[in-house]
């Protein structure tokens, strides 16, 4: 649990870099295979994982969006 909320918090704080303070871009936001525009409203509760892919793996995987950056989050089954 502790791993998954360290996670979120950095990729929230990633989030803020670029919209707030730097003006950088993002990165793709992946949640359980579905790209999302923002991880605003998750849950830290709802985090099983939490996978950070940079520089080429990113844009191995998912192209031209993964430039910056992705991180992919899987949730939890309830």
């Amino acid at each position: 649990m502790k791993k998954a909320l360290c996670f979120l918090i950095i990729a929230l704080c990633l989030s803020c870099v670029k919209t707030k303070h730097y003006d950088k871009p993002a990165p793709l936001y992946v949640l359980v295979g579905v790209v999302v525009s923002t991880i605003d409203t998750l849950s830290s509760a709802l985090i099983a994982s939490v996978n950070v892919i940079k520089d080429e793996k990113a844009i191995a995987k998912y192209g031209q969006k993964g430039k910056h950056g992705v991180i992919e989050i899987l949730t939890k089954h309830e």
